[in-house]
């Protein structure tokens, strides 16, 4: 509490001399353009002179010490331009921290308003929604009887294809085992002949 009380004062003095400031600026720039006049007089009335370097270099010399009087001055404007800003920040980060922690504090908001009830329906209205008609209740069973057959006619197909393909399956190794055996019999080599019959008959 204590450091929001010096920041509304600080920031009402940097804003008093925020009100100042275009004033001053204004001043300090006749201020700066009258010591630049006077110093072109003085140098001109130094061509007159005999000792013309000694009196330009006084006549430098006086400019330059208004001329720094006056940069004193502009800098402390500066200054209290940047404590203004400051301030002035300060404050809005303040302010917005404060209005967080205010929307923090509150009381969160319910995500959904709350449905009206639904008016009173008698007792005799919602037993007679509730029972079904009896054609209603035929009509399910039928359908309810229908989807179950399909369903199992379905199943037996399934079931007949898949002993199909099994038998295929069956079929196709069988015939393939048979070629391979053919092929083994083709491929027998031939007897070795006896050693008497290759030599021959004896004469």
């Amino acid at each position: 509490m204590k450091t929001i009380a010096c920041l509304a004062v600080l920031v009402g003095c940097v804003l008093v001399a925020g009100a100042q400031e275009p004033s001053e600026r204004s001043r300090l720039a006749a201020e700066r353009g009258a010591i630049e006049s006077r110093h072109a007089e003085r140098a001109q009335a130094c061509q007159q002179e005999f000792f013309v370097t000694a009196c330009l270099d006084a006549a430098q010399r006086d400019r330059r010490t208004a001329l720094d009087q006056v940069r004193v001055r502009q800098q402390a404007l500066d200054d209290a331009e940047r404590q203004r800003r400051a301030a002035d920040r300060m404050r809005r980060i303040h302010e917005k921290v404060g209005a967080q922690s205010a929307a923090a504090a509150a009381p969160p908001r319910p995500l959904r308003e709350p449905k009206p009830r639904a008016a009173a329906v008698p007792a005799s209205a919602m037993a007679s929604a509730a029972k079904p008609e009896p054609a209603e209740e035929a009509s399910a069973a039928a359908s309810g009887a229908r989807s179950s057959e399909r369903g199992a006619a379905q199943a037996a197909q399934a079931e007949r294809a898949r002993r199909k393909q099994a038998a295929e399956h069956r079929a196709s190794v069988e015939r393939r085992r048979a070629e391979r055996a053919a092929k083994r019999e083709r491929a027998a080599p031939l007897p070795v002949p006896a050693a008497s019959a290759v030599g021959g008959p004896k004469p």
